[in-house]
């Protein structure tokens, strides 16, 4: 959950490729691309209480973005930056840098943890995180 957050995810990505063995796995979450692109969640409607829908715009607009954090359960709000990358740009760094993606993951809650806890609600309408398991591919080109 750091690479996001990085202008230049692609050098500690290519580092993980020089350090892996051949049957070596990177393994990654980052906030999902979907979620990196939301403005805003809209004003919840009568029958979901927690939240509204969220509402998305300029996802090919990459670049850094700002998150902001305003739970009622926190005692003041803050923010944190990110990098907005699409799934596009994420699938072609991970190739450029010698590895392919072995298998993907949108996580959600199952309907057990959404009856013991209302606040992952959000969560399970919505993706928020995507996990990578990716495996060499190749050398990476001298450069």
């Amino acid at each position: 959950m750091s690479l996001m957050d990085m202008p230049d995810a692609a050098a500690p990505i290519r580092g993980a490729h020089r350090l892996l063995r051949a049957d070596g796995r990177l393994v990654f979450s980052v906030s999902h691309p979907f979620s990196t692109a939301a403005l805003r969640w809209e004003n919840p409607s009568a029958d979901v209480r927690h939240r509204g829908a969220m509402l998305v715009d300029r996802y090919f607009e990459e670049g850094p973005r700002v998150t902001e954090w305003s739970m009622k359960r926190l005692k003041r709000p803050f923010t944190t930056p990110c990098w907005h990358r699409t799934f596009e740009t994420w699938f072609r760094l991970l190739w450029h840098s010698g590895f392919e993606i072995e298998s993907l993951s949108e996580p959600h809650p199952s309907p057990g943890a959404l009856r013991s806890n209302p606040l992952l609600a959000g969560s399970s309408r919505v993706p928020f995180y995507l996990v990578l398991k990716c495996r060499l591919r190749e050398p990476i080109p001298a450069r």
